[in-house]
C-alpha cells in the first residue's frame, strides 16, 4: 500500500505545483519516483491526493481536469481493502498517460519524463498483482 501512495503523492505533488506556477520541482519528483521511495502513510497520501485532486478539477484546463478525476477513481481504489493491485496498476498507467498528454500540451519534458514513470510503475504493479497469489490485492 505504501508504495502505490508514495508513487501517487509524487505525481500529484508535481502535478499541483505545475498547475501553480511552472514545477520548479519537478525534478525533486522525478528524481523521488526513479529511486523507488516507499515510506509515507497512506492516511497522508490519501489527504494530499484529495488536495491536488479538488485543485485540477478546478481548473479551466480539460486535461488538468480529467487527471483530477483519475485522481479521485485512484484515491478511490486506494481505500478499498484489500487494496486491488491490478486496478491501482491501470489507474496509475491512465494518470501516467494522462500527465503525458498535459506535458506535452505544455510542452514540458519533465512532465512527460513524469508521466512515463507513472506509467511505468502501473504497469509493474499490474503484472506483480498477475503474477503473485495474492492477486486481489494487499
Amino acid at each position: 500500500m505504501k508504495r502505490f501512495a508514495l508513487i501517487t503523492l509524487a505525481a500529484l505533488a508535481a502535478l499541483f505545483v505545475y498547475a501553480q506556477s511552472g514545477a520548479p520541482t519537478l525534478d525533486e519528483t522525478i528524481s523521488t519516483l526513479q529511486d523507488g521511495v516507499t515510506n509515507i502513510p497512506l492516511d497522508a497520501a490519501l489527504a494530499n491526493i484529495e488536495s491536488w485532486r479538488q485543485t485540477l478539477e478546478s481548473s479551466d484546463d480539460t486535461a488538468q481536469q480529467i487527471v483530477g478525476s483519475q485522481l479521485g477513481d485512484l484515491a478511490s481504489a486506494l481505500r478499498t481493502e484489500p487494496i486491488d493491485e491490478r486496478e491501482v496498476g491501470s489507474l496509475l498507467v491512465s494518470l501516467g498517460k494522462s500527465t503525458v498528454i498535459v506535458g506535452n500540451g505544455a510542452d514540458n519534458e519533465q512532465l512527460v519524463a513524469l508521466g512515463d514513470l507513472l506509467t511505468q510503475a502501473g504497469s509493474s504493479l499490474s503484472i506483480e498483482a498477475t503474477d503473485s497469489p495474492q492477486s486481489g490485492g494487499q
